[in-house]
């Protein structure tokens, strides 16, 4: 089975973070997310992963190339959408397939979906949780979804971003260039051809906002949730290659690579990233660098 990570979207929520850093570069502590589902991925089985690129794509590249031998790249040419992205993965995705956002981190079991996915040979199986998110699902008790809504409600599950598709899929995708997953998944339903939603136990974050990317930090450096991909020892975490003069750290801290942090700086709950420079101040639930600091409410 083949995977595509959808890598291309330009983060609006995020800015100014995204405006230096591609949200698949953002580092949950010490590694990127991107990064995180790769290794997921492979740990599932999943060699063959494609990749749709389309906002400072040569920086994504520079760290595909460094932990990937085999890595299936496409740079858009304008944004497609999560649906329009296929289209130039047709020849890539054979058979079965993940499809899988970039902007999110979790331990949900994947070889169960996959495994539920195969014996029930839907055009689509999207895994569900019901942490609170986005897109949420009703599903009826053959796990058949019902509808799409962006309004919460008890009785429905959240969408994950991740989902195993059946090739025959493409014969759904709208004469177009843009459009969504969603739009495809709607279309399906309308023709009343089988996609099913599996809820699955296990840890999720959506990191498509600044409280949302804070807040994973604060739950893994307080060992609320564990990754074992992200690999950490204490509540303050502070890269080899940073200086830190001062003392004046509480809560959780996370300090990215190449950092210098003075003496005059107290920081408190606070994600500071890569190559920063913060010579004075008080920080206080904080993502900080020395071009931006947005501060949590």
């Amino acid at each position: 089975m083949r995977a595509l990570i959808l890598s291309a979207g330009l983060g609006n929520r995020l800015k100014p973070m995204t405006d230096f850093i591609p949200k698949p570069l953002l580092p949950i502590v010490d590694r990127p997310v991107i990064d995180i589902n790769i290794s997921r991925l492979l740990e599932f089985g999943i060699e063959n992963i494609g990749f749709n690129l389309f906002y400072k794509p040569n920086m994504i590249k520079k760290l595909l190339e460094k932990i990937m031998d085999n890595a299936y790249i496409v740079t858009e040419d304008k944004l497609k959408g999560t649906g329009g992205a296929l289209l130039n993965f047709q020849e890539f995705l054979k058979g079965d397939f993940i499809i899988h956002n970039c902007d999110i981190i979790t331990n949900i079991d994947l070889k169960e979906a996959i495994e539920f996915h195969k014996h029930h040979r839907p055009f689509a199986t999207l895994v569900l949780t019901k942490k609170s998110g986005t897109n949420f699902v009703e599903i009826n008790g053959d796990f058949h979804i019902k509808r799409f809504s962006k309004n919460e409600s008890k009785d429905f599950y959240t969408f994950t971003g991740c989902a195993i598709l059946s090739g025959k899929i493409f014969s759904y995708l709208p004469n177009k260039e843009t459009f969504s997953m969603i739009e495809v998944y709607q279309k399906l339903i309308d023709h009343n051809e089988p996609i099913l939603g599996i809820p699955i136990q296990g840890t999720w974050y959506d990191i498509g906002t600044h409280k949302r990317y804070w807040q994973v930090h604060h739950d893994i450096l307080n060992k609320k949730v564990k990754f074992k991909e992200v690999k950490i020892n204490s509540q303050q975490y502070i890269h080899p290659t940073s200086n830190v003069q001062t003392k004046n750290l509480s809560g959780f801290i996370s300090i990215g690579e190449n950092c210098f942090i003075s003496d005059n700086v107290t920081l408190n709950n606070t994600v500071v990233f890569n190559n920063s420079r913060i010579l004075k101040g008080n920080f206080n639930n904080c993502l900080l660098s020395d071009k931006f600091c947005i501060k949590m409410s």
